[in-house]
């Protein structure tokens, strides 16, 4: 029997688990702020963790660092793995980075890449990364996953992993700007083209891997991303172009955008990060900001 815990147990937390309680010899537990009515949730985030092998975040990253301050009981041979991409807002710290410094006993590793919950909840299958420093802790997750929906490719680019978690939600609100204002497939392809170049040296910057971008957390993510309405990031890039913005509140790359040039320290020679910062924060003109990207 293996006890698997979730910290967040939203739309992606849910789907997640649902891939896992399939299999055999699975014991689930899950905390959140709010009660989802799931059989499977504990008022207490101690009684979720306590016995816990392995726990998945899955918490937005606005409110990462409150709730992982409040855990004080993680069973030290746990294995803790975050699926939340995005940044800290106060110190553009990544969510692995956060858990290292609360929990340096543990092992730890990022789950990233096309995984939307819509699309786990309908059990259709997908590939995505599973990053850690330590490759027998990638192996351990990877086999955890076996024979579902989820097949995991293993690295040890954490920081790569990671980063792209936040770089695509970023990029990808100009997609769906471009798809808003009807500026066509070949834009949109170019477009595509022009991140994927940008996202490489942002890694690169950063001391992760270029080559990570090839991984189901890179390129993967950004295009199942890119192309779906249920994306967040993807309907705000949308309805902004179209005049039906709603709140950003939930949208990780409204949210990212000022973090990850905060993270470069000086990101205003990257053409396309900039022309999305103009146009969401600076109230830069759509269409030409967007055209002027592949030119």
């Amino acid at each position: 029997m293996k006890n698997i815990a979730f910290i967040g147990f939203g739309a992606f937390g849910q789907a997640l688990a649902g891939v896992l309680e399939k299999k055999e010899g699975i014991e689930l537990s899950a905390w959140d702020v709010q009660d989802t009515g799931k059989s499977c949730q504990v008022p207490e985030v101690a009684d979720a963790v306590k016995d816990a092998e392995v726990i998945f975040f899955a918490v937005p990253s606005q409110f990462f660092v409150q709730c992982v301050s409040k855990i004080s009981s993680i069973p030290d041979s746990a294995i803790l793995v975050t699926g939340t991409k995005g940044m800290d807002p106060e110190t553009n710290k990544l969510p692995f980075e956060i858990l290292q410094a609360q929990f340096p006993k543990n092992k730890i590793a990022v789950l990233s890449g096309p995984m939307l919950a819509d699309e786990l909840n309908e059990g259709l299958p997908t590939t995505a990364t599973i990053a850690s420093d330590k490759i027998e802790v990638a192996n351990s997750i990877k086999k955890l996953f076996e024979g579902t929906q989820v097949s995991l490719q293993e690295t040890d680019d954490m920081i790569g992993a990671a980063l792209l978690g936040v770089l695509k939600n970023v990029y990808v609100l100009a997609l769906g700007i471009s798809d808003g204002l009807k500026m066509g497939s070949d834009f949109k392809a170019s477009l595509i083209q022009k991140a994927q170049v940008e996202m490489q040296e942002i890694l690169h910057r950063l001391g992760a891997h270029r080559e990570t971008i090839s991984t189901p957390a890179g390129m993967g993510d950004f295009l199942a991303t890119g192309y779906s309405s249920s994306s967040r990031n993807y309907s705000y890039g949308f309805g902004f172009a179209t005049g039906n913005t709603e709140s950003e509140k939930t949208v990780e790359g409204m949210k990212n955008i000022q973090n990850i040039m905060a993270r470069l320290e000086n990101g205003s020679d990257l053409p396309f990060l900039s022309a999305v910062k103009a146009i969401f924060k600076e109230g830069a003109d759509a269409r030409k900001t967007l055209e002027s990207v592949i030119k």
